[in-house]
């Protein structure tokens, strides 16, 4: 099931793309990803981070916690992490 993240955007290497950090259990995960896939009720500037909402898949749920695939791959490699039930909003909120 899609929803959305809360996460925190900031822009990418490239014009068409931003920066997106989340919480994961295991601590920060950051990637890059297509613009149309973030939620951001502004554009955020080069060291001026803004908070914001990426589209996710959940895999699975657990008390608390939700097993999310990455719309791309993070920086460490992984394309799945845990993350706080309480990260994530229905779409359309």
């Amino acid at each position: 099931m899609e929803q959305l993240l809360k996460c925190t955007v900031e822009p990418g290497v490239f014009s068409s793309e931003w920066a997106v950090r989340l919480q994961s259990e295991g601590g920060p995960v950051s990637f890059f990803v297509d613009r149309s896939l973030v939620e951001a009720p502004q554009t955020p500037e080069r060291g001026q981070p803004v908070e914001g909402h990426v589209r996710v898949t959940v895999l699975e749920h657990k008390p608390n916690l939700a097993l999310i695939r990455l719309p791309a791959q993070s920086s460490s490699g992984t394309s799945s992490v845990w993350v706080p039930s309480s990260l994530l909003v229905a779409n359309g909120r």
